[in-house]
């Protein structure tokens, strides 16, 4: 099962109702702000991204959230003051805001966010996630199940090693697709 769970805030009158109760300071939050409806290589970077984040356990997610607000410069300005109160510019769509520690825009936690500032690629978000919340999440092409049993097979003493090695078979064969080719490399 999974927590880590990606959500995107759509505009409801008026449009900061749903802000403060996801940024309330209680959990730790990824925030993407872009345009209304992205679209590209970005976009599919962050889809892949929050795809592999979901796939988080619920002891492995610590309540991780990943959130969208998608702000729109035209018509009804569909959540406009979002920019304001998280002092941003459209120019620097897609932005992403790391809020943890109990920040939030209501205690002035904008400030306190982490700004990822790299390129946005699943690779980095993933980097940046691993280094500023210590999320575990397997990157692309890797299997989460088989990760675990490496991250335990490396903190295994020597002579504990064969049987993390028997453990890992029966979760190998239970794997399907590419998954299950993966799992068998993971064996070798």
């Amino acid at each position: 099962s999974s927590n880590c769970v990606a959500v995107v805030l759509r505009p409801i009158p008026p449009p900061t109702h749903t802000l403060p109760q996801v940024l309330d300071g209680t959990r730790t939050v990824l925030l993407k702000v872009d345009r209304p409806y992205p679209y590209g290589e970005q976009e599919d970077a962050f889809k892949a991204f929050a795809k592999l984040a979901g796939s988080l356990s619920v002891k492995d997610s610590k309540g991780f959230l990943i959130a969208e607000v998608n702000v729109q410069n035209y018509g009804d300005k569909d959540n406009a003051v979002v920019l304001e109160r998280l002092a941003l510019k459209e120019s620097e769509f897609p932005a992403f805001l790391l809020f943890k520690g109990g920040a939030s825009p209501a205690n002035g936690g904008a400030s306190k966010a982490i700004r990822f500032k790299g390129q946005v690629s699943t690779d980095n978000l993933l980097a940046f996630v691993r280094s500023k919340v210590g999320l575990r999440v397997a990157g692309p092409g890797t299997v989460p199940a088989m990760e675990t049993l490496v991250e335990e097979l490396l903190l295994a003493s020597e002579e504990d090693r064969a049987a993390v090695l028997e453990k890992a078979k029966p979760v190998a064969a239970k794997l399907r697709g590419d998954d299950h080719t993966r799992g068998e490399v993971y064996l070798r």
